[in-house]
């Protein structure tokens, strides 16, 4: 087993280093293969930051697993190689059923990693499992209607020819919005976005730490780049409806995160990180839209999440470390370095300045303010802030 598990782990070097030089070469360059795959400059790019995050979580972490059943034997590494494929082709894929089945692989990956020999446990998987299946359900069933009215599961062609699908079809026009609408209410599903929020916290609270950590992060770099690409993608006078439900479950995800978090028990780690959750969705979906209003490039995004996956990682082995220190009395440890650490993520997580989280919240400022919106600009200027607010009382209690 430790054999496999340093062949793994080379793997997974390998992989950095080939996607490093893969970004390199493909540099304004967009190479499609069977048309069914499309690598690119920003996809690689995601690619990296979801592999380098897989690789400390899961190799470089002291967060401890001993009473999940599968972290030291074969099968789990299989179910993580499995998960990771998935993740790859959900980028990548440019098929709409290509990118369903792969989504499927990762979510299946992540049921087998929740799963514990224990009643209770066992229950919170089966909870996620059906959940999980109604939102694939949505996904599946838009990408049938937007088969049906297209006759092709091209889902940039689909995206690009809405008004041409739309207006050749007359009166089956809804339609085709009705699927796109669908497939995004299921990425929101999945993405633990309000108001879809109520299994993250029933789900989170029963993960082991290190699964925590992994689908704290992982999945929601895949999902924005996926709604990122729906955006940028549609060519049709429908994107304001689209806008709107993503503006909508922002604004509520900035409003429940923080309410909800000190409402239901802020003396409970897993909680907080539940409702630390979906309170950074709701900055994220409002700086997909203000990006889009303003024209911004990309990189706003990818800004925010390496930023608020660094603070998470570190926020959370920090916490394992003190537990350990008051479990074990470890004296090796060295207790105010810790804290200073974990004092840092939780400032970094309120996005007081200097720290790494107000930078990434003032460009999502600075885009709204650049939307020359006057409701979207005062609206989101105040969420923002009541949401820091109450957060800043959540953290640091």
């Amino acid at each position: 087993m430790l054999i496999y598990r340093k062949v793994h782990e080379m793997i997974i070097l390998i992989l950095l280093i080939g996607i490093l030089n893969i970004y390199d070469m493909l540099k304004n360059v967009n190479i499609s293969i069977l048309d069914i795959i499309q690598i690119n400059e920003k996809n690689i790019l995601y690619l990296f930051l979801i592999t380098l995050f897989f690789f400390f979580i899961f190799f470089h972490s002291n967060l401890e697993s001993k009473d999940f059943s599968l972290v030291f034997s074969m099968e789990f590494e299989l179910i993580l190689g499995l998960g990771l494929i998935g993740l790859y082709f959900i980028l990548l894929s440019n098929d709409l059923l290509l990118f369903y089945l792969a989504l499927e692989l990762y979510s299946l990956s992540v049921y087998l990693l929740l799963f514990k020999n224990e009643i209770d446990k066992a229950k919170i998987s089966i909870l996620y499992f059906l959940l999980g299946s109604i939102s694939s359900s949505f996904i599946l069933l838009g990408i049938a209607i937007l088969y049906n009215k297209s006759g092709s599961l091209d889902f940039y062609f689909i995206l690009q020819n809405l008004d041409l699908i739309s207006n050749y079809h007359k009166e089956g026009g809804i339609y085709v919005i009705l699927g796109l609408i669908l497939i995004i209410l299921g990425i929101l599903f999945k993405l633990g976005a309000a108001p879809f929020q109520y299994w993250v916290i029933r789900v989170y609270t029963q993960m082991d730490l290190k699964i925590l950590v992994y689908q704290s992060i992982v999945p929601k770099i895949v999902y924005i780049l996926l709604l990122s690409n729906i955006i940028y993608n549609i060519n049709s006078f429908n994107i304001n409806l689209v806008l709107l439900l993503l503006l909508f479950s922002s604004f509520l995800s900035l409003f429940i995160g923080p309410i909800g978090g000190i409402t239901h028990g802020v003396n409970q780690f897993k909680t907080i990180i539940a409702y630390s959750s979906i309170l950074h969705v709701g900055y994220l979906l409002l700086g997909l839209v203000s990006n889009y209003f303003c024209e911004a490039v990309y990189l706003n995004i990818f800004q925010y999440l390496f930023i608020y996956g660094l603070n998470t990682f570190q926020f959370l082995l920090a916490f394992v470390f003190i537990q350990s220190f008051f479990k074990k009395r470890d004296l090796n440890l060295n207790m105010p370095l810790i804290f200073f650490f974990f004092l840092i993520s939780i400032f970094s997580f309120i996005g007081l300045p200097p720290f790494a989280g107000f930078y990434a919240k003032l460009n999502i400022i600075i885009n709204c303010y650049n939307t020359n919106n006057i409701l979207l600009q005062i609206i989101a200027i105040i969420f923002i802030l009541f949401s820091t607010l109450i957060a800043a009382f959540l953290y640091l209690k």
